[in-house]
Protein backbone atom coordinates (compact mmCIF):
# COMPACT_ATOMS: atom_id res chain seq x y z
CA UNK A 1 0.00 0.00 0.00
CA UNK A 2 1.42 3.89 -1.04
CA UNK A 3 2.75 5.83 1.94
CA UNK A 4 -0.18 8.37 1.39
CA UNK A 5 -3.12 6.02 1.73
CA UNK A 6 -1.17 4.41 4.92
CA UNK A 7 -0.76 7.72 6.37
CA UNK A 8 -4.84 8.97 5.30
CA UNK A 9 -5.57 5.24 7.05
CA UNK A 10 -4.29 6.29 10.18
CA UNK A 11 -5.09 9.61 9.96
CA UNK A 12 -8.92 8.59 10.08
CA UNK A 13 -8.87 6.00 12.82
CA UNK A 14 -6.76 8.63 14.75
CA UNK A 15 -9.75 11.40 14.03
CA UNK A 16 -12.25 8.15 15.02
CA UNK A 17 -10.38 7.17 18.18
CA UNK A 18 -10.69 10.78 19.05
CA UNK A 19 -14.37 10.75 18.22
CA UNK A 20 -14.86 7.99 20.21
CA UNK A 21 -13.48 9.33 23.61
CA UNK A 22 -14.88 12.51 23.03
CA UNK A 23 -18.17 10.25 22.77
CA UNK A 24 -17.11 8.70 25.76
CA UNK A 25 -17.56 11.77 27.45
CA UNK A 26 -21.17 11.90 26.92
CA UNK A 27 -21.66 8.24 27.43
CA UNK A 28 -21.88 7.77 23.66
CA UNK A 29 -18.39 6.70 21.85
CA UNK A 30 -20.62 5.36 18.52
CA UNK A 31 -21.92 8.79 18.16
CA UNK A 32 -18.79 10.69 18.60
CA UNK A 33 -17.58 7.94 15.84
CA UNK A 34 -20.26 8.80 13.47
CA UNK A 35 -19.79 12.80 13.84
CA UNK A 36 -16.55 11.91 13.26
CA UNK A 37 -17.21 9.92 10.03
CA UNK A 38 -19.43 12.67 8.45
CA UNK A 39 -17.15 14.91 8.80
CA UNK A 40 -14.77 13.14 7.00
CA UNK A 41 -17.11 11.93 4.51
CA UNK A 42 -18.00 15.60 4.04
CA UNK A 43 -14.18 16.96 3.50
CA UNK A 44 -14.14 14.22 0.94
CA UNK A 45 -17.47 15.01 -0.70
CA UNK A 46 -15.98 18.72 -0.62
CA UNK A 47 -12.83 17.55 -2.43
CA UNK A 48 -14.63 15.42 -5.27
CA UNK A 49 -16.80 18.69 -5.74
CA UNK A 50 -14.00 20.97 -6.07
CA UNK A 51 -12.17 18.46 -8.68
CA UNK A 52 -15.20 18.44 -10.68
CA UNK A 53 -15.53 21.63 -10.91
CA UNK A 54 -11.65 22.07 -11.54
CA UNK A 55 -12.30 19.44 -14.44
CA UNK A 56 -14.82 21.63 -15.79
CA UNK A 57 -13.47 24.67 -16.20
CA UNK A 58 -11.04 23.19 -18.08
CA UNK A 59 -7.69 25.24 -17.16
CA UNK A 60 -4.98 23.56 -16.03
CA UNK A 61 -2.71 26.38 -14.69
CA UNK A 62 -5.50 26.59 -11.72
CA UNK A 63 -4.89 23.44 -9.67
CA UNK A 64 -6.78 23.18 -6.61
CA UNK A 65 -4.58 22.77 -3.10
CA UNK A 66 -5.49 20.07 -0.60
CA UNK A 67 -4.48 18.34 2.21
CA UNK A 68 -3.75 14.39 2.71
CA UNK A 69 -4.51 12.52 -0.14
CA UNK A 70 -5.95 14.87 -2.45
CA UNK A 71 -2.60 16.85 -3.60
CA UNK A 72 -1.51 13.66 -4.89
CA UNK A 73 -4.78 13.27 -7.00
CA UNK A 74 -4.78 16.55 -8.70
CA UNK A 75 -1.16 16.70 -9.40
CA UNK A 76 -1.96 13.09 -11.29
CA UNK A 77 -4.79 14.61 -13.27
CA UNK A 78 -3.22 17.85 -14.26
CA UNK A 79 -0.18 15.80 -15.06
CA UNK A 80 -2.50 13.90 -17.50
CA UNK A 81 -4.51 16.65 -18.31
CA UNK A 82 -0.94 18.40 -19.57
CA UNK A 83 0.02 15.45 -21.45
CA UNK A 84 -3.32 14.99 -23.24
CA UNK A 85 -3.13 18.90 -24.50
CA UNK A 86 0.83 18.12 -25.43
CA UNK A 87 -0.67 15.05 -27.72
CA UNK A 88 -3.13 17.19 -29.08
CA UNK A 89 -0.61 20.04 -30.29
CA UNK A 90 1.55 17.08 -31.94
CA UNK A 91 -0.99 15.70 -33.68
CA UNK A 92 -2.35 19.05 -35.25
CA UNK A 93 1.21 19.63 -36.23
CA UNK A 94 1.36 16.15 -37.93
CA UNK A 95 -1.91 17.02 -39.65
CA UNK A 96 -0.91 20.63 -40.58
CA UNK A 97 2.15 18.63 -42.27
CA UNK A 98 0.39 16.06 -44.12
CA UNK A 99 -2.23 18.36 -45.63
CA UNK A 100 1.10 20.69 -46.97
CA UNK A 101 2.90 17.60 -48.32
CA UNK A 102 -0.02 16.33 -50.01
CA UNK A 103 -0.96 20.30 -51.12
CA UNK A 104 2.66 20.31 -52.84
CA UNK A 105 1.44 17.81 -55.87
CA UNK A 106 -0.96 19.48 -57.92
CA UNK A 107 -1.90 16.63 -59.64
CA UNK A 108 -2.54 13.12 -58.72
CA UNK A 109 -1.34 10.31 -60.70
CA UNK A 110 -1.90 6.66 -60.56
CA UNK A 111 0.21 3.79 -62.03
CA UNK A 112 -0.76 0.45 -62.74
CA UNK A 113 0.92 -2.34 -63.76
CA UNK A 114 0.46 -5.41 -65.37
CA UNK A 115 2.04 -8.57 -63.52
CA UNK A 116 1.82 -12.18 -65.36
CA UNK A 117 3.30 -14.04 -62.15
CA UNK A 118 1.38 -17.46 -61.93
Amino acid sequence: MPRIWSWTLFRLALALLAGALVGLIYDSPVLGMLIVALAALGWHLYNLYRLERWLASGSIADIPDGEGLWPQVFAKIQFIKTRAKRRGKRFRRLVKELRASTEAFPDGNVILTHSTKS
